[in-house]
């Protein structure tokens, strides 16, 4: 068992110095007690050498840019993030309130119509930003808003139209509108029903 053993033991590290020296001849010999003996150093006494197998190499493949163009090509996501869209939109405008209308509601809520010529491009994540005064108060993919609790006043209102990553396509020309809301400061004078007694 021993014998075994060593001799394994030898083989093992015989293959792994041919390994290791690649293209080195290696020699077989047998010692005096019988034991096998692999060296790549041919021996005093009769020796056989042995022959090993070619050693596998392998060589991975570079990438390269052509096989990544390839892949976004196919890659229908990749694609739609790229899609620009091509409406070009002609006028924006605000519809309701008319402008330099007078409008009576005390809550305050003011109903925004807005045009758009041609429609917007949905698809492309297009849509509609409401300024008053000048500032946004509402935006999405609509050409209707509803404004609530308007303070009482002269107002302005403009509409942008605006792509997906919210960039400016075009902005309509300002309307005013004047905003009526009842108030205690306003209201007529009550006799007073203690008055005259």
């Amino acid at each position: 068992m021993k014998w075994f053993l060593s001799v394994a033991t030898t083989c093992a590290a015989g293959l792994l110095l041919a390994l290791t020296v690649g293209a080195a001849p290696v020699y077989k010999s047998v010692d005096s007690q019988g034991r096998v003996i692999y060296s790549d150093v041919p021996p005093s006494g009769a020796a056989t050498a042995v022959e090993l197998p070619a050693a596998n190499i392998y060589t991975p493949e570079l990438p390269t840019d052509s096989g990544s163009t390839s892949a976004n090509a196919t890659d229908p996501a990749a694609a739609s993030d790229t899609e620009i869209s091509t409406t070009e939109y002609v006028s924006v405008a605000i519809i309701t309130p008319a402008h330099d209308a007078a409008l009576r509601n005390n809550s305050g809520q003011v109903q925004v119509v807005v045009s758009t010529t041609p429609a917007l491009d949905l698809a492309a994540g297009h849509q509609l930003r409401l300024l008053l005064d000048q500032q946004p108060i509402s935006a999405g993919p609509t050409t209707q808003f509803t404004l609530d609790n308007v303070d009482r006043g002269t107002h302005s209102l403009s509409a942008q139209i605006v792509n997906a990553q919210g960039e400016l396509l075009l902005q309509s020309a300002s309307s005013t509108f004047h905003l009526l809301r009842y108030s205690a400061l306003t209201a007529p004078n009550r006799a007073n029903p203690a008055r005259g007694r």
